[in-house]
């Protein structure tokens, strides 16, 4: 998902603590899947056959303490079947929050667990969740965190996933911004899918796109910095076009910043089609 792309208001340290606690593993439920409503004979009979694959984008809110915050979901499983977690993240900007993490899936069941990350501040905690979904559907679900802190997530498929991705169509350059709209970082992409740039903190990177399918609007990327603080960093995650026009002009991503194998901060970054 580069993707990588939602913010929020924080009153006070401990008031903000104790939303990421409650959000933490609601935005985690988000994107694994539903958690939320019962079962039937028909659900329990539906759990022993096929498993649902729950890959795309998605998009709704979550409820926690009488406040609902906007909430972007990005789950991706190669196969449903194969035994293994699909991989998943959620970002809700309203909360300053980005959960990355791990889901199974038995019928339309699922469960699993995550990391949350402050989008400024790093790492602050665990969730896990479980709850109900339904492939290119509705996710029903519910987040408990470690303190005990309950939320409610409702997420629709986002239909944008079904785009044909290329990497022809995202060949060219690309620029991303800060809050004050001062260029942040510039990356030439080359239509094999290789890039090199650099941003105003004085790093140089380079990295690979990759197609994981061609019918889907979802690229794979990895890159590694040189040259400054970050030097020896390694970034992987997700991206997808975002434009409403169809003009294959925004990119969002997300991604998780490793050093020494281990990760230090999940960011959420726009990016844009130069106009130069």
């Amino acid at each position: 998902m580069i993707h990588i792309s939602i913010k929020v208001i924080k009153n006070s340290l401990i008031f903000l603590q104790r939303l990421k606690s409650m959000l933490a593993f609601v935005f985690m439920c988000v994107f694994l899947t539903a958690c939320g409503g019962g079962s039937d004979s028909s659900s329990s009979n539906a759990r022993t056959t096929s498993n649902e694959n729950l890959s795309g984008l998605w998009n709704g809110t979550i409820s926690e303490g009488g406040k609902t915050y906007a909430t972007r979901g990005l789950i991706f499983d190669e196969d449903a079947n194969d035994g293994l977690p699909a991989d998943f993240y959620a970002i809700s900007l309203d909360a300053e929050a980005i959960y990355l993490g791990s889901i199974s899936v038995t019928g339309d069941y699922l469960e699993g667990s995550a990391g949350m990350y402050d989008t400024s501040e790093g790492y602050f905690g665990q969730s896990t969740i479980t709850g109900e979904g339904n492939g290119k559907g509705i996710i029903q679900a519910t987040g408990r965190a470690s303190y005990g802190s309950v939320s409610a997530i409702s997420l629709e498929y986002d239909n944008s996933y079904d785009r044909p991705s290329s990497l022809d169509t995202i060949s060219g350059v690309w620029d991303s911004y800060d809050d004050y709209g001062r260029l942040a970082a510039s990356m030439t992409i080359q239509n094999n899918g290789s890039f090199q740039g650099d941003n105003a903190g004085g790093c140089q990177f380079d990295g690979d796109f990759s197609i994981i399918n061609s019918n889907q609007n979802l690229y794979r990327f990895e890159l590694e910095y040189f040259g400054c603080v970050l030097d020896g960093y390694v970034a992987e995650g997700y991206a997808a076009f975002f434009d409403e026009n169809g003009a294959d002009d925004r990119m969002e991503t997300v991604y998780k910043l490793a050093n020494n194998g281990q990760t230090q901060a999940v960011v959420f970054l726009e990016i844009s089609r130069s106009a130069y």
